[in-house]
């Protein structure tokens, strides 16, 4: 009799209450403090999530005394429906649910140890053959750039091989080096002096010059004709230096003479 006159009076009380007053009530008696809002907790252990045509639907039987404000006692009218919208209010609030199963864990494979490093003996014949193949390489790609180094070098290898050996011993009379031609010869080359040079030198000596031959003008003259030096004039007679200067007989005869004087192929006299 006391359950059934608790059970009345709170109806009455409902009854008495406005709706805004009762969507108070229900929401905050249906609160969860897991998912802060209203909800109710299945035999599976989910949250469902009341939505406002639940909690409107819910107003409307109590205030028909069709229902009672009461967490574990929803509706029938609420429960036929959660199945359908349990899952569509799963897929809506995963984002913001409280996970109840822990993250899988990535599994993230261990790096593979490293391999063993040569021993230094191996290196080091690897440094050996790749030394022994670049060093042949860069020879040929450095003589194929600057050839003229190259011939040069190998000229003066050459000419060095063949160089006599200085000695500081006389040659005797029989051999090459003794001989007085060739000791003319080595003096000679000491005073072949260039044309350009040697026939400015004849016009401003006192004792050459006082026939006034002027010589220094035919420089260019015998440069043409392939004449360059003391030597090259020594070898020519009068009558061809004739032609190829035009000079006059006397002029040509002197210059012939005091270009063998110079290279000391004939003696100097006193007066030239």
């Amino acid at each position: 009799m006391k359950n059934a006159s608790s059970a009345a009076a709170g109806s009455e009380q409902v009854a008495s209450m406005s709706d805004a007053a009762l969507l108070v009530s229900l929401r905050t008696e249906t609160r969860c403090s897991a998912c802060q809002a209203p909800c109710y907790v299945l035999s599976s252990g989910d949250h469902y999530q009341y939505t406002d045509r639940d909690l409107n639907l819910w107003v409307d039987l109590a205030s028909k005394h069709k229902a009672v404000i009461d967490k574990n006692n929803p509706p029938a009218e609420i429960l036929r429906t959660l199945g359908e919208n349990l899952s569509h209010q799963n897929r809506r609030t995963t984002s913001t649910a409280v996970p109840m199963t822990p993250a899988p864990v990535q599994y993230i494979p261990a790096p593979a140890p490293p391999s063993a490093a040569p021993d230094i003996t191996t290196r080091m014949q690897e440094m050996v053959m790749v030394m022994g193949t670049v060093a042949p390489l860069m020879q040929t790609m450095m003589q194929s750039l600057n050839p003229q180094n190259s011939s040069s070098n190998t000229s003066h290898a050459s000419n060095s091989s063949k160089r006599p050996r200085s000695d500081s011993s006389v040659a005797p009379t029989s051999s090459p080096a003794g001989s007085p031609q060739k000791s003319k010869a080595a003096s000679s080359n000491k005073k072949n002096l260039e044309l350009c040079d040697w026939l400015p030198q004849i016009d401003m000596d006192p004792e050459r010059s006082k026939r006034g031959g002027n010589y220094g003008q035919y420089t260019d003259v015998l440069r043409e004709r392939g004449l360059f030096d003391v030597e090259d004039l020594s070898g020519l007679k009068e009558e061809t230096l004739l032609q190829l200067t035009g000079m006059e007989y006397g002029y040509a005869q002197r210059l012939i003479r005091w270009a063998k004087e110079d290279l000391g192929l004939i003696k100097r006299p006193r007066f030239s």
